[in-house]
């Protein structure tokens, strides 16, 4: 009996050992991936969500890490600020190729004069 009590409090200790491990590096990974969005939007000029209201309080877009108070976007504000640089990507890429036609069209007829010149030197 004696053992099987301790069997117990060991598989529990095991458990919450695991327990607290797995936040722990949940809570790591959350750090990583705001402070890689932030720099994202930060290099284009996005805006991020505030951090903290009138009030000093967090906003709902992000959360205090229960371990290491670090603070990061939930999966709501993680969400808003993946569109807001996917949607700069999609404009900038855009941009870019609304100069495709005009850059094809310029090589086209210098290739063109190229081979008129070569013909007319013959």
């Amino acid at each position: 009996m004696v053992n099987a009590k301790r069997l117990g409090k060991t598989r529990e200790r095991i458990v919450n050992d695991e327990r607290f491990e797995l936040q722990a590096l949940d809570e790591e990974i959350d750090d990583k991936n705001t402070q890689e969005l932030e720099r994202q939007a930060l290099r284009m000029q996005i805006p991020v969500p505030p951090r903290f209201n009138s009030d000093g309080e967090l906003t709902a877009d992000w959360y205090r890490g229960p371990l290491k108070g670090a603070v990061c976007l939930t999966s709501e504000g993680i969400n808003k600020l993946r569109a807001a640089v996917r949607a700069e990507r999609k404009a900038r890429m855009e941009m870019r190729a609304s100069w495709l036609p005009w850059l094809t069209g310029i090589m086209g007829t210098v290739g063109t004069i190229t081979g008129l010149i070569a013909v007319m030197k013959k």
